[in-house]
């Protein structure tokens, strides 16, 4: 249960004003700092009338975004409620579209935080999908410990200016050993980041597929990368929605996309309409994207994803791929099979070999224009902070 108490530990000691204390209702409003910075912030205590929503409370909420939108300082809201006061009726609905229409609004300009309770149904539940980051609050600390950190480190709101951090992480370091986490897109990205930071969405979700940002020469970068999970490396729906909101963020607040790719397509056991849908939104989202997108290809990549998340023209400004890794339009052994003819048990191997090295490999993607540059595994961090600095000027 989120109560009055968790609200208070998000902001610096003794920094919380509440406002509005004698509109009596379920939800808390007020306003402090976090780190020294604005933050406006919302919440369903569940001690009061089980969090239930009503016409005060949209009208209390309603004012916090007001404020929110005058000063250009990020939104936290604590979602946790049993429903809406059956007294107020329509009102009360009324006075959630209100809020409701705030939110969408705040999801072009300013940063949203949502907290979840053990009671976040139904319309709360859409409320807190509009965030830029959702955090379940089952541990309230982990929860409240998130939410600082994106306060600390992503601009308050569309159009700032991200602040440059400290580190003292040399910006040509090898990443040594990093070949062997190939399996794991979230060891890489947290190998190539400053200081191995990494703040990661929604990792609840979708494990085949990490979504986060990480720092690289002390700018916040928005990353996605693939894991393989005793299920493959197939991307499926949720792992799409998840690139599809980290997209959207890094676009909202001018962030560079890194896209570390290592997989073996599209998941063929989900329904073909939603994984269509979501493909295309994926892809128009890329190919749209303002920001600088650059990828790290470090394994295979298999089918149509390539075209989706990878492509260069439009999904991709710079591609680096390592030596070993290759980019194949099916399964290899079954290209090789339709490429070369019918074959003995003896030659499958070899010709596979034969196909991914003049067709699929890194050199082969190099020598079509397909990748900017080979590189050695432990090199990654080297140039994917040389990328950047070519965009230096836009940020």
């Amino acid at each position: 249960m989120i109560t009055s108490k968790e609200l208070e530990l998000l902001f610096d000691s003794n920094s919380f004003m509440e406002i509005g204390e004698k509109q009596e209702c379920s939800v808390i409003t007020g306003y402090g700092t976090v780190d020294g910075r604005l933050v406006y912030a919302f919440l369903q205590d569940r001690e009061i009338a089980g969090g239930a929503f009503g016409v005060t409370c949209g009208n209390k909420i309603s004012k916090i975004y007001k404020l929110a939108f005058k000063a250009k300082a990020p939104v936290v809201g604590f979602l946790d409620s049993t429903g809406f006061l059956i007294e107020d009726g329509s009102l009360g609905l009324d006075a959630f579209n209100k809020v409701y229409s705030m939110a969408s609004a705040a999801s072009d300009s300013l940063l949203q935080i949502m907290i979840t309770g053990e009671e976040c149904l139904g319309q709360m539940q859409g409320l807190a999908q509009m965030a830029d980051f959702t955090f379940e609050g089952k541990d309230i600390k982990d929860a409240l410990s998130k939410a600082n950190e994106v306060i600390r480190t992503m601009p308050p709101y569309s159009g700032a200016l991200q602040d440059q951090y400290d580190t003292a992480d040399d910006l040509n370091r090898l990443n040594e050993g990093i070949a062997g986490k190939k399996a794991s897109g979230r060891e890489i990205l947290k190998e190539i980041s400053d200081d191995g930071f990494l703040l990661e969405m929604e990792e609840d979700k979708a494990p085949c597929f990490t979504t986060g940002f990480v720092k690289l020469n002390g700018l916040m970068v928005a990353a996605m990368a693939n894991n393989e999970t005793e299920k493959g490396s197939t991307v499926g729906f949720k792992a799409l929605v998840k690139a599809l909101k980290l997209i959207r963020t890094a676009v909202k607040f001018d962030l560079p996309i890194v896209n570390v790719s290592n997989t073996e397509g599209f998941s063929k056991n989900e329904d073909p309409e939603l994984m269509a849908w979501a493909s295309k939104e994926v892809a128009d989202a890329l190919i749209n994207a303002h920001v600088p997108k650059v990828n790290l290809i470090t394994g295979k990549v298999m089918g149509g994803i390539y075209s989706v998340m990878n492509g260069r023209n439009g999904s991709s400004d710079l591609t680096f791929i390592w030596k070993d890794a290759y980019v194949s339009i099916l399964d290899p052994k079954v290209a090789a099979e339709l490429l070369y003819g019918p074959l003995e048990l003896a030659d499958v191997q070899p010709k596979t070999d034969e196909y991914i090295r003049d067709f699929a490999s890194a050199c082969a993607l190099e020598a079509k224009g397909l990748a900017d540059k080979v590189i050695d595994p432990e090199d990654s961090r080297k140039y994917l902070v040389g990328a950047l600095e070519t965009y230096a000027n836009i940020f």
